[in-house]
């Protein structure tokens, strides 16, 4: 049975999902064998979820070419919202026959997933935010953004006075001084004044 336009594609974003966590795991390999033995086992265990991952694609990507998955394609959204998240749905055999049908699909003939063309970049995202690394370096920028939420908020930073480059320079290395001052006399404060 040949493949429609929109099956073919489908058939190609798992393909190319699938080839992408394989390349991850592949990169995750190598930046882990410069890490000790713990760190390898931890990086070990996720390589293998990204590969269980990359198979579990490989198979639906197979399916589709079976016949068994059908992308249809997506009905004109009237605020075009919906062009980046084609249906993919279940061919009406494999469902008839699925136990679980009574309880998902109880009022269709088959089931409907709504998958965006970007979920492999999603995947890949989520696969780094596992990380330690991730964690770190998320908890290190929300410092920085920190400082500058309060420089527009607090500072009333959030636009500049003062026109060319070496007045925008001026007024933010004076903002950032006044923010300095502010976190130094947090620190060094001692409490209550003395009272005499």
């Amino acid at each position: 049975m040949g493949l429609t336009k929109t099956n073919q594609d489908l058939r190609r974003d798992l393909k190319s999902a699938a080839l992408a966590l394989e390349d991850a795991a592949q990169d995750m390999f190598r930046m882990a064998k410069q890490y000790g033995e713990a760190e390898l086992l931890a990086a070990m265990q996720r390589i293998e979820a990204l590969y269980v991952e990359a198979d579990r694609l490989t198979q639906y990507a197979d399916e589709v070419k079976a016949g068994k998955i059908l992308r249809t394609p997506s009905e004109k959204c009237p605020a075009d919202t919906c062009r980046d998240t084609p249906l993919s749905q279940r061919a009406g055999i494999d469902c008839v026959a699925c136990p679980m049908k009574a309880k998902y699909c109880l009022n269709t003939a088959f089931r409907k997933i709504a998958r965006s063309v970007h979920e492999a970049a999603r995947d890949v995202a989520r696969c780094i935010a596992a990380t330690a690394q991730y964690v770190r370096s998320r908890h290190e920028r929300k410092k920085v953004e920190m400082l500058f939420a309060h420089l527009k908020r607090i500072l009333k930073m959030d636009r500049l006075r003062l026109r060319g480059m070496s007045g925008a320079t001026d007024e933010f290395t004076l903002a950032a001084a006044v923010q300095n001052l502010r976190r130094l006399a947090k620190l060094t404060s001692q409490g209550s004044p003395l009272t005499g």
